[in-house]
């Protein structure tokens, strides 16, 4: 008996949403190209004019903070974020309505630690976008820290959000009885 695909496979409803956390998905592609241009210029820098450059580590590093938080909204989305789904796909064939349960459950207490991440990350953005925080060493090469932390907050945002709507997707299937598989 097929069971369908396995739990962390099946896609996240489709529409608007797909569209969001495909676009946070692009811009976090387009910022990995960044730091891959970034590295670049400093290695040849350093090796060709010995002059690396300036701010290379503070942009790979406030990137690489970036970047997942971009790419988690679509890793969810696509069905690929981490998970142990080896009871669940037992649980498909046999009990899919407590499946459906506990993976509504799970997708609450995804969308429970983002919220909080959020929560907790958004005094630290307005902070450091009234007092002019910054990355770097001033004169040689600063960068603002809101950026960052504005990408940060949108990316936890977006993924407490789908967390919150793959919950009552799941709980609706629980209570329909689980009879179909997939998206809706």
């Amino acid at each position: 008996m097929d069971a369908g695909p396995p739990p962390a496979a099946r896609p996240a409803p489709r529409g608007p949403w797909q569209r969001m956390t495909e676009g946070l998905s692009v811009c976090g592609t387009a910022l990995i190209l960044v730091v891959m241009l970034a590295m670049d210029a400093d290695i040849l820098g350093r090796a060709l004019l010995n002059r690396p450059l300036a701010g290379a580590a503070e942009i790979v590093t406030m990137a690489m903070a970036a970047i997942v938080f971009l790419q988690l909204p679509a890793a969810l989305a696509a069905g690929r974020f981490v998970q142990s789904d080896t009871l669940l796909g037992a649980l498909d064939a046999r009990l899919p309505r407590l499946a459906a349960a506990l993976r509504a459950l799970w997708c609450l207490a995804g969308g429970a630690v983002f919220g909080l991440l959020a929560w907790a990350g958004a005094p630290l953005f307005w902070k450091d976008w009234l007092r002019g925080e910054v990355y770097g060493v001033p004169g040689i090469f600063t960068f603002p820290r809101w950026p960052v932390g504005l990408v940060i907050l949108i990316g936890c945002v977006a993924t407490a959000a789908l967390f919150l709507r793959l919950a009552v997707h799941e709980a609706c299937k629980a209570r329909r009885g689980a009879a179909e598989r997939g998206a809706p």
